[in-house]
């Protein structure tokens, strides 16, 4: 009997620290404007009440991510490769109900940054101008890719050197695809920045319903820049992108997010440039839930933004267009003091503020 009661309280004991435990490793919360989890550094500079639970989850879905994009990345061609995979940087932008997240996988560590939605979304934004037929708000070029039903829009773009972008304005000059529907319009890009250092082209993705004219979510939205990486493509060199309508992943709770990836050689081996060496970055934004049916076409733009004739000059191409994994020829949209030419399943346009309307 003794010794059925020592069993007896033994296995209490061990019952009830289990589920202490349990209920603890639930209920932790971290507010603190740094700390580690999972050997991931966690930045959440406005000190929010962050569920461990939840950040495990964010941290690895996340991971996952970055470890299928380094598994492609090292399947590729050599040709295509222009740094080792142990080089390689993965940036990750994404959001839940609550927060956006921006996670960095480089080969000296992983980094989270955390931020509460309603802290971005009050923002002062750049207001977007209702849809129009012409480049509004700025001078440039469009091409379109009719279809109501594809979903992957894939392309390789040959960026500006410095002398195609004589008096191109820094923060309003854009590269870019995405789609339109009758409510939505999406703005998938690479932005021009010489604000500091070395100029680079910045990711950024922008889902504006046209009843507000401003850019909702995607943390790299213009206008906000807090979360935003200094890291960005070089100039002359091409970046292969590929954009989703819908992309979903139901084991890492991902559905029906629109979707930009980025890859190619960038400026900074980190986020911050404090390694200033050119090194492979593949940059995934995506923003869950938006849930785009019904579009009318998908789309490439060249622009220079701020006014009805703004100064300067840049120029794109875009080769190698496929929807769906089926080429595709675009069409003309629009021209503003741009010329625009195709050729199969590839197009250049070229945005000069001295040419004719």
């Amino acid at each position: 009997m003794r010794i059925r009661k020592v069993l007896l309280t033994c296995f209490s004991i061990l019952l009830t620290t289990s589920f202490s435990a349990s209920v603890f490793a639930e209920s932790t919360e971290y507010s603190t404007t740094t700390f580690s989890l999972s050997s991931v550094e966690v930045t959440n500079p406005d000190n929010l009440s962050l569920s461990e639970s939840v950040l495990l989850d964010v941290i690895n879905r996340a991971e996952g991510i970055a470890s299928d994009e380094k598994a492609s990345y090292n399947s590729s061609s050599t040709s295509f490769k222009t740094s080792s995979t142990e080089d390689v940087v993965i940036n990750y932008y994404f959001d839940d109900d609550s927060h956006y997240y921006f996670y960095e996988e480089t080969k000296n560590g992983k980094s989270l940054f955390v931020e509460e939605k309603d802290q971005v979304d009050n923002q002062s934004l750049t207001e977007i101008k209702p849809f129009s037929n012409d480049i509004d708000d700025g001078i440039g070029g469009r091409i379109l890719v009719n279809s109501t039903t594809g979903n992957l829009l894939e392309s390789k773009w040959q960026l500006p050197t410095a002398s195609q972008l004589t008096g191109a304005p820094s923060e309003a000059t854009y590269i870019y695809t995405g789609l339109r529907n009758s409510s939505i319009e999406v703005d998938a890009n690479v932005t021009y920045n010489n604000a500091s250092g070395e100029a680079r082209f910045r990711p950024r993705l922008c889902v504006k319903p046209n009843s507000t004219k401003q850019c909702m979510g995607a943390v790299t939205q213009p206008g906000y820049d807090k979360v935003h990486s200094s890291n960005g493509y070089k100039l002359g060199s091409t970046i292969t992108t590929a954009f989703w309508r819908s992309y979903s992943d139901e084991a890492r709770n991902i559905s029906k997010a629109v979707r930009l990836k980025t890859t190619g050689l960038a400026i900074c081996a980190n986020a911050g440039c404090s390694d200033s060496t050119d090194t492979t970055l593949i940059n995934i934004i995506e923003t869950n839930n938006v849930n785009m049916t019904n579009q009318q076409y998908f789309k490439f733009l060249v622009t220079i933004a701020g006014g009805e004739q703004p100064p300067g000059k840049v120029r794109a191409t875009f080769s190698g267009i496929t929807l769906d994994g089926v080429a595709k020829t675009p069409v003309l949209g629009a021209t503003d003091r741009a010329t625009v030419s195709i050729s199969g399943n590839s197009a250049t346009i070229i945005v000069d503020s001295t040419l004719p309307e």
